[in-house]
């Protein structure tokens, strides 16, 4: 990572959400203003959740298998030491909540095979980890589930995004009106 770049300019700054993102495991997203997909739906004649702005319509994707960090089996004996960790390289960080849906979508997938095993995912910053399992299990089974599930969790969580856009418009509609109601009636009192 380059720092070297002027505090303030572009690349400084995406060097800087790169690090905190990488060392605090958080994804740091650009505020919309509220009022901007709703006054942009309308300008349209279309429905506000019709509009995804870049930042947040960028879907997490399955870029591969990260090879030189996949696990070495203990071969033991003991049952389940065949079985090692595989990892999957995603497209960006994923932030905390979509983390969460995932492994929900990947416990309980609408599809599965008899093979899938539930519990063993987990998300690590930009990595889906399969702990537990083996290549070949993922290349004949654990695949398309994976595919599945990333893509459930997409769908959840624009869902729940869009859900607590609406929550946040209605909070500030309603802080507007108040604000504008205390107004009116203060500016109605007089104290001569």
């Amino acid at each position: 990572m380059d720092l070297s770049q002027p505090i303030g300019s572009a690349s400084f700054e995406q060097n800087y959400t790169d690090l905190l993102t990488t060392v605090c495991n958080v994804t740091i997203r650009k505020k919309q203003n509220v009022d901007t997909r709703l006054q942009l739906a309308k300008r349209m004649g279309v429905k506000a959740e019709e509009i995804v702005f870049e930042e947040e319509g960028k879907d997490v994707k399955i870029e591969g298998i990260i090879t030189d960090e996949v696990t070495i089996p203990r071969n033991d004996g003991t049952p389940g030491s065949a079985l090692y960790s595989v990892p999957f390289k995603l497209n960006r960080i994923p932030d905390y909540t979509w983390s969460k849906i995932f492994v929900q979508c990947w416990n309980r997938p609408p599809r599965f095979t008899l093979m899938h095993r539930p519990g063993i995912a987990r998300v690590v910053s930009n990595k889906i980890v399969l702990d537990g399992t083996t290549i070949e299990e993922v290349k004949n089974y654990h695949r398309d589930t994976l595919i599945l599930a990333v893509k459930e969790a997409n769908k959840k969580y624009n869902e729940y995004m869009l859900m607590k856009e609406r929550e946040e418009t209605n909070r500030i509609q309603k802080e507007q009106q108040h604000y504008s109601n205390v107004l009116k009636h203060a500016n109605e009192i007089e104290f001569d």
